[in-house]
C-alpha cells in the first residue's frame, strides 16, 4: 500500500512537470508571434533615369553625321564672275591662235559713193576694213570657212556688197602655208554707234571679238 502510494504522488509530479513544460513552450510561442517583424534590407537601388525616346536618339543620330553638302548659289555666282572671260580686241589688232594663224582686223573707214545708196536707210553709213590672214599653219587655209557676224548698236549689221569698190566678200582660193591673204570687208552701220564684229577661221574655232 505504502508502494502504491509513493508511485501516485510520482506519476502526479510527472505530470504536473509536462503541463509546466508545455505552457512554457506555448508562452514562447506566443511572444515570438507578437514580436514586430524586423526591418528588411534596404533598397539602394536608384531608380532608372528616364530614356531618350526614338526621335531624340535618332535626332542625334542625325546629328552625328556628315550631311552632304549643298551648293551655296553665292559662292557659284562668285566662282563664275571669277572665271576668266575671252579677250576683246581693238580693230588694228591682230589675234594670235594656238596653231600659228595670225588674223588683223584693220580699222574701220567710210566707204562714200556706195553702189547701191537705196539701202542704206537716214542715219546709217557703210564702213568697211581689211582682213590680213598669215599662216603660219602646217596646213593650208580654206578662207571660205571664215565665218563673221556683226552689230551695230542694238542691231545686227547687214553686209555690204560693193564689187566696184574691192567688196567682194571672201577669197575663194587657198591660202598656203606661210603666205599671206588679204581682203576687204564692208557693213551698213549706224551712225555714232559701237560696231562689234565676231571672226572665226572655221566652225570649231572660238570667235575672236573686235569692238570700235
Amino acid at each position: 500500500m505504502v508502494l502504491n502510494h509513493q508511485a501516485t504522488r510520482l506519476i502526479a509530479t510527472l505530470s504536473t512537470l509536462v503541463v509546466l513544460g508545455v505552457a512554457g513552450a506555448a508562452c514562447a510561442s506566443t511572444q515570438t508571434t507578437d514580436d514586430p517583424p524586423s526591418p528588411g534590407p534596404t533598397d539602394t537601388t536608384q531608380p532608372l533615369e528616364e530614356t531618350a525616346d526614338d526621335s531624340t536618339v535618332g535626332g542625334a543620330a542625325e546629328e552625328g553625321q556628315e550631311a552632304d553638302p549643298v551648293d551655296d548659289p553665292a559662292e557659284e555666282q562668285e566662282e563664275e564672275s571669277g572665271k576668266e572671260e575671252d579677250p576683246l580686241y581693238h580693230f588694228g589688232d591682230t589675234v594670235t591662235y594656238e596653231n600659228g594663224l595670225k588674223v588683223t582686223i584693220g580699222k574701220p573707214t567710210t566707204l562714200k559713193n556706195y553702189a547701191y545708196p537705196e539701202d542704206v536707210e537716214k542715219g546709217q553709213k557703210v564702213i568697211r576694213f581689211k582682213i590680213t590672214v598669215d599662216n603660219q599653219t602646217d596646213h593650208r587655209l580654206d578662207p571660205s570657212e571664215f565665218t563673221m557676224t556683226a552689230s551695230s548698236g542694238d542691231d545686227e549689221a547687214e553686209f555690204a556688197i560693193d564689187s566696184e569698190h574691192g567688196l567682194e566678200g571672201t577669197p575663194d582660193t587657198k591660202i598656203l602655208r606661210g603666205k599671206k591673204r588679204s581682203w576687204d570687208y564692208g557693213y551698213i552701220v549706224t551712225k555714232g554707234q559701237d560696231f562689234v564684229l565676231e571672226i572665226s577661221p572655221d566652225y570649231e574655232t572660238e570667235e575672236a571679238i573686235f569692238v570700235s
